[in-house]
C-alpha cells in the first residue's frame, strides 16, 4: 500500500474518530478531493511528549576522541576527518559502549 500513497499529512493533536487511536492521513492519488484517515497506533499506545532537549551536544570523552584522532583518522578518507576533529568534548558524558 505505501508504494500507492502519493501524500500523507499528520496534524499535530489529531486524533482519530476513534477515542484513544492517533491517526494519519493519506491521499493514493493527487487527483482525489479529501484525504483518507487511517488510525496507526494501537488503542494501547501511551502518547508521551519527548522530554526537554539537551542545550549543548553531548560530545565524547577527550582521551576517547584523542585515540580516535591518533588511531583511526589517519586511516579515513580527508574529507570525513572534520567530523571527529570538530566533534564536541564533554569529559563527564557516559560511555555508551560498554567493553567486557
Amino acid at each position: 500500500m505505501l508504494a500507492d500513497l502519493v501524500q500523507v499529512k499528520f496534524v499535530k493533536g489529531q486524533h482519530s474518530f476513534v477515542k484513544g487511536q492517533h491517526s494519519l492521513f493519506y491521499k493514493c492519488s493527487f487527483s482525489a478531493e479529501s484525504f483518507t484517515e487511517f488510525a496507526f497506533l494501537k488503542k494501547t499506545y501511551k502518547c508521551v511528549k519527548p522530554g526537554p532537549m539537551h542545550s549543548v551536544p553531548r560530545g565524547i570523552s577527550s582521551d576517547k576522541k584523542k585515540d580516535i584522532l591518533m588511531k583511526l583518522c589517519p586511516l579515513m578518507p580527508q574529507k570525513r576527518r572534520v567530523f571527529w576533529k570538530e566533534l564536541p568534548e564533554y569529559d563527564a558524558a557516559e560511555d555508551l559502549i560498554e567493553h567486557k
